[in-house]
């Protein structure tokens, strides 16, 4: 007979959770019952996947009384990134000179049994987009912020500004980065990434802005934007938000050249430009018109 039990540092858990790279170590702790006085016990440590199940680790003792317990520590292999389980066995053999296991393997006897699955930890990291404005520098002097998506038309050649707040809503501190892109009815007109260089505290909350550059709101028309928060150390996208950013109102043109006319002196006649007619020499003496008329050659 047997009690027998595994747990796994730092405290017993029948299904422990280990971060990926970490060292796996097993703390076994065993006791049985044994016919002969002076006997062997090996705990071994088995891959339960391997077809040959192969050895981990094993630790062997020798015992001079029939009832006796034990405990060893086990230093297995560096936690991957899939589950793995473990088949613990503890054994026994009369033979009290018996070296290390598995030699004589076949009279060894199986005293105890089970089997655990060690599972990777996943660190769950969380994150949220709060706020969103912009900074319009209108035609002049001083600026107003604006929550986005904004609302009301903002005058053409005005200069903007983003501003974007993040919040750490998990347990766990982080590095944020942000990026954010602003594109007009026609183009991308501003592809902007940054990162924290520190970490964001669970609950705290982090302003990112382009301190030193302002992008131009010339074209009229809808612009829009995309926003993305973005754990560092991984890559992965916590918050994503995009939609309208502005409505920028079309500038009014302040004139337009209707049309042209060349009055010829001496003469009622009036033609449009370009002048497709043929002007007398004596009409023409006093101007260039090579580009305005199809005038004769040398005049």
């Amino acid at each position: 007979m047997s009690d027998f039990f595994i747990s796994l540092f730092p405290d017993f858990r029948e299904s422990p959770e280990v971060p990926p790279g970490e060292q796996v170590k097993l703390r076994v702790n065993w006791s049985a019952q044994a016919d002969d006085i002076n006997w062997t016990s090996a705990v071994v440590v088995y891959n339960a996947f391997d077809p040959q199940f192969e050895i981990l680790d094993e630790q062997t003792e020798r015992h001079i009384a029939t009832s006796d317990s034990g405990q060893v520590i086990l230093n297995l292999f560096s936690m991957p990134t899939y589950p793995v389980t473990l088949a613990v066995v503890l054994w026994g053999h009369r033979d009290y000179l018996l070296g290390s296991f598995p030699a004589g393997s076949s009279d060894w006897i199986q005293l105890a049994y089970k089997t655990i699955t060690v599972i990777p930890h996943v660190t769950v990291y969380e994150g949220s987009i709060e706020t969103k404005q912009m900074e319009v520098f209108p035609p002049g002097f001083g600026s107003e912020m604006y929550d986005i998506p904004v609302s009301g038309a903002v005058a053409s050649g005005s200069d903007g500004k983003i501003h974007v707040w993040v919040r750490n809503t998990g347990n766990i501190e982080f590095h944020p980065c942000i990026t954010w892109k602003v594109s007009s009815p026609s183009s991308l007109i501003k592809d902007y990434r940054e990162c924290k260089a520190l970490d964001l505290d669970p609950n705290d909350t982090h302003h990112f802005w382009e301190a030193f550059e302002t992008f131009n709101l010339d074209e009229g028309g809808q612009w829009t934007i995309e926003i993305e928060l973005i754990l560092e150390e991984t890559g992965e996208i916590l918050d994503r938000w995009s939609g309208n950013l502005c409505q920028i109102e079309a500038q009014a043109d302040d004139g337009v050249i209707e049309f042209m006319e060349l009055e010829i002196k001496d003469t009622s006649a009036k033609e449009s430009i370009p002048v497709d007619v043929e002007i007398p020499k004596k009409q023409n003496r006093n101007i260039r018109l090579s580009d305005m008329c199809n005038c004769p050659k040398g005049q």
